[in-house]
């Protein structure tokens, strides 16, 4: 027995079969939530993507260890199995059918926020988040002084890293990102998902 789920992205068509996530185990929503939570903390590209389902299947695999209770599978929502949970997982990390399984045990804030931790401490270690992008809102650009210290989202290697903050030939508060940081838009806070470091 099990407590299964299968996850399949919202653009799936009814009775249409699609590719998706099924969970053997930890397929209530007291899972779900911050499993679907975290997929969007990490910014993996969207679920109806073959990237995005394979990242969720990746986070899933790492927290599960060992070679079952996870399948990738190409099926109808309603059809993969008489005990299963559907969700419908929108492009932006959203559970769209959510409201459907709302009960008397619905987890709380602080569930979520421990089931986060351990879906994040089960990461390899080059692959968590911080926890600050985890919990803490991003500062206002305009706020940081140079010489702070941040760490900061590279979005095209999806690495997160530290750095010092500078003032560029614009005034604005920067990072010296690229070799012309002076001059580059793209090396400015506001263009930057950062935290600071505390």
């Amino acid at each position: 027995m099990g407590n299964r789920a299968f996850l399949y992205p919202e653009t799936a068509k009814p009775g249409q079969r699609v590719l998706g996530v099924y969970l053997h185990w930890n397929g209530g929503p007291d899972s779900v939530i911050p499993l679907i939570r975290y997929c969007k903390m990490k910014k993996y590209r969207p679920f109806s993507d073959g990237y995005g389902v394979a990242r969720l299947a990746q986070v899933m695999g790492n927290f599960f260890n060992g070679t079952t209770s996870l399948g990738v599978e190409y099926e109808k929502p309603d059809c993969v199995d008489t005990n299963h949970t559907p969700y419908c997982i929108t492009d932006n990390w959203e559970i769209k059918n959510i409201n459907d399984y709302k009960d008397d045990d619905w987890p709380d804030e602080k569930h979520i926020r421990e089931f986060l931790i351990e879906l994040n401490n089960s990461q390899p270690k080059e692959d968590r988040l911080p926890e600050s992008f985890m919990f803490e809102d991003r500062p206002d650009p305009a706020t940081v002084k140079p010489g702070s210290k941040i760490i900061w989202h590279d979005e095209i290697w999806h690495k997160f890293k530290k750095a010092t903050v500078y003032l560029n030939a614009s005034g604005k508060p920067a990072i010296r990102r690229y070799t012309n940081w002076k001059n580059n838009i793209n090396c400015e806070l506001e263009q930057t998902d950062f935290r600071l470091i505390k």
